[in-house]
């Protein structure tokens, strides 16, 4: 009779592991989820913070080039003033 008893008390042991076991699951299928949510929220910030970057880049580039030119209203004021004061053909290096 022994053997009879303990062969329920196996199965309802196995019964609680399964149960336990598929709450352990469902509770990693969950922050698999949230984990998931969370690294497409970082995902989508790190694209944010490069195409800030991108333009910051081009707005940069684009004030080195307004100063790099000979555009402005007073240059060949300044390039006359320059050959006929100073005597003059040219800046010195970084001096435009």
């Amino acid at each position: 009779m022994e053997a009879a008893t303990s062969v329920p008390s196996r199965g309802s042991k196995l019964s609680a592991e399964l149960t336990q076991l598929d709450t352990e699951l469902g509770s990693i299928e969950a922050e698999i989820r949230s984990l998931k949510r969370r690294k497409q929220a970082l995902l989508e910030r790190k694209a944010q913070i490069e195409r800030r970057i991108t333009e910051r880049n081009v707005e940069n580039e684009s004030s080195v080039s307004i100063w790099d030119s000979d555009s402005f209203e007073w240059t060949n004021k300044c390039r006359r003033v320059l050959s006929d004061v100073f005597k003059l053909s040219d800046f010195r290096p970084l001096q435009r």
